[in-house]
């Protein structure tokens, strides 16, 4: 059985997504990879200069609608681990003591 890994990063200015170069570290855990940001943020053109392997969702309108405005390439990676899934769902959570 496959199972699609995508992983999506929300940009909300262009300083954001210009100066945040992290991005490529994640490739290993997913087979695709998208940058949702808002409308009229980034062009076409500086989408396939700054991350040619990266997909592209852009907000549209009143921001209830979301639309894939370039495809990622997709990348053949290996499989994930039980415990790396454990950590990312939960390297947020705080505990809250048994009552």
């Amino acid at each position: 059985m496959f199972i699609n890994h995508i992983a999506y990063e929300i940009k909300c200015s262009r300083a954001d997504l210009f100066g945040d170069r992290k991005y490529p570290s994640y490739w290993p855990y997913c087979n695709s990879f998208y940058f949702a940001v808002p409308n009229g943020l980034v062009t076409r053109a500086e989408m396939e200069q700054f991350a040619p392997q990266c997909g592209f969702i852009q907000v549209t309108g009143n921001g209830q609608r979301m639309q894939i405005v370039r495809q990622p390439v997709r990348m053949n990676t290996a499989g994930i681990e039980q415990s790396i899934y454990h950590h990312v769902l939960m390297w947020r959570v705080t505990p809250i003591a048994r009552l």
